[in-house]
């Protein structure tokens, strides 16, 4: 029963901040415009003859590495038609699952810890306002993964590293949605690393199921990362 209601405090506040931020979008008739507007057409062309292979054209004439976030946004993009409300909502649930995420994988690392990261993804909501996960916007969707990939990292930090495989999926993603984020991530990736070797040289071996751990991130890697080298090399 102690478990149950520890989850019940993980999630109650990001899913009562997602709820409202739903019922809001539902309520409004939105129809995108701008990058908005793009990321929708791009979305919606998944799975078809023109399926993107790169990301959100940028500010001088460049695209961002990868199309990770109109993968992520095709299935509202399928059903939605005169307005793009399933896009805001769905964009909603995936912020809010990537907070939940954070504070569950930090619950393990202790209460102080905890608390810590549910005050950073309190924080910056306020900072950044609602539209941070209201809005899909290529800015603004590396901003509850970087959350996440703060607490993974932390969570390797302690010893536990097949998180390794979850930094190689949630910092990818961040990634090939804005190429911004591409310092923070490889800072992460850093950090882990060096606790890593720092650990083994300690223990004098190898991590626990280090091999099935390399291969997952590279295949995951692999994954991910397939569509823009093809997307380089095709143009």
């Amino acid at each position: 029963m102690q478990h149950v209601k520890r989850w019940w405090f993980i999630v109650a506040v990001p899913l009562a901040v997602a709820l409202v931020a739903i019922i809001a979008s539902v309520t409004e008739t939105y129809r995108a415009f701008g990058d908005q507007a793009k990321i929708e057409l791009h979305a919606r062309s998944v799975f078809s003859a023109d399926t993107p292979l790169t990301g959100l054209v940028g500010r001088f004439d460049w695209t961002h590495p990868g199309p990770a976030m109109f993968w992520l946004l095709s299935p509202a993009a399928m059903i939605a038609r005169r307005t793009s409300t399933p896009l805001r909502v769905e964009y909603t649930v995936l912020c809010a699952a990537a907070i939940i995420a954070a504070l569950a994988i930090a619950w393990p690392l202790g209460r102080r810890f905890f608390t810590a990261i549910a005050l950073a993804s309190a924080l910056s909501l306020i900072g950044f306002q609602a539209g941070v996960i209201t809005t899909y916007w290529n800015p603004s969707f590396p901003v509850p993964l970087l959350l996440l990939l703060v607490v993974l990292t932390a969570r390797v930090a302690a010893g536990h590293t097949r998180y390794l495989i979850g930094m190689v999926l949630v910092g990818s993603i961040m990634v090939e949605t804005h190429v911004g984020t591409a310092l923070l991530v490889a800072t992460c990736g850093a950090v882990a690393a060096a606790w890593v070797v720092l650990d083994a040289r300690r223990e004098r071996r190898l991590p626990d199921r280090w091999r099935s751990t390399l291969v997952w991130s590279s295949a995951v890697a692999a994954a991910l990362w397939a569509l823009p080298v093809i997307g380089v090399v095709r143009h």
